[in-house]
């Protein structure tokens, strides 16, 4: 029997994101989140191995996370990682404190996880919230950020600097995800002052 067309399109991602990524960075991200579900961190997959997950993949070797790690966690999280990442305590610390970012390094790998700590404004929680779960590889669930809130935080990327890049995965997205919620798309893009950048990533 054919199989559904989303069951296909989820198959496909998941053997170009296979194909993209080493058996390495697999291995790092099935270890963070494992741990981060242990400590009943939630989170979210962004950045480059979201992106490859919905539209072509290009070579990384960092891994982004979204984490909504309260302060009362941050001792169970390093110890939890300090084996076999770098991870400084007083770092993770301060970046908790002020929803910033902290990276750990893997010690045999070399790579790095960047931690983002989720913020606390209106688009940033509903970002969080519309988050996915996936398989991204067999036997590695975990949540992914939506294809609309990675177009939009690309498009605040490219704000920030690197716009080429940016805007060039903004089109690979729009042209890769049929099924993305324009309207949605736009309204966040005009509240978070990012409707500029959208337009010229949807010109010709």
């Amino acid at each position: 029997m054919q199989a559904p067309r989303r069951e296909t399109r989820a198959r496909c991602r998941l053997w170009a994101l296979e194909c993209s990524l080493v058996s390495e960075e697999l291995d790092v991200l099935r270890v963070v989140v494992d741990r981060l579900k242990a400590a009943d961190v939630s989170h979210m997959l962004t950045g480059s191995v979201a992106m490859a997950w919905y539209a072509q993949p290009r070579q990384t070797r960092d891994i982004d996370i979204v984490v909504d790690l309260p302060e009362s966690k941050v001792g169970a999280i390093v110890d939890s990682f300090s084996p076999d990442f770098y991870v400084d305590r007083d770092m993770v610390l301060d970046e908790v404190r002020r929803l910033g970012m902290f990276n750990m390094i893997q010690d045999v790998a070399a790579m790095k996880v960047d931690m983002i700590l989720r913020k606390a404004d209106p688009y940033a929680a509903e970002a969080f919230r519309r988050r996915r779960p996936v398989e991204i590889a067999p036997g590695l669930a975990l949540d992914i950020i939506s294809a609309e809130d990675l177009v939009l935080a690309k498009l605040a990327w490219a704000k920030e600097g690197e716009s080429d890049l940016q805007l060039r995965d903004v089109r690979n997205l729009l042209r890769s995800v049929n099924d993305l919620d324009r309207a949605y798309l736009a309204r966040w893009a005009e509240l978070l002052g990012l409707s500029a950048l959208l337009e010229k990533a949807t010109s010709p």
